[in-house]
């Protein structure tokens, strides 16, 4: 099972958990004098690498989600057409025990 659902069968949400400022900023400062240390050759490859990588990812992304989507429609419907068999024998029964009582 994924890890957003809950016992309860809901999705629960998922909170980022925020590193702090004062964590961040050390690390912002390393990464930037190690950006500035590098040549300009390699700063375009860098930037090439991260560019491809977002690429790819967001690509991924979008693919995941619709096939979510796609399946999701694809049970519903399932799910639909097998509530039918049960549903449409029960109908003449569920107005009967209405029309009784609405005439008590």
């Amino acid at each position: 099972m994924n890890s957003t659902t809950n016992g309860s069968g809901g999705t629960a949400a998922l909170v980022a958990a925020r590193p702090s400022t004062a964590a961040v900023a050390p690390r912002a400062v390393a990464l930037a004098s190690v950006f500035l240390l590098l040549s300009l050759v390699d700063r375009v490859v860098a930037v090439v690498v991260a560019a491809m990588t977002s690429a790819w990812c967001a690509g991924r992304f979008r693919s995941r989600y619709r096939q979510l989507i796609r399946s999701g429609r694809e049970r519903a419907a399932r799910d639909e057409r097998g509530q039918r068999p049960t549903a449409d024998p029960a109908r003449p029964g569920e107005r009967g025990c209405i029309a009784r009582t609405a005439m008590a």
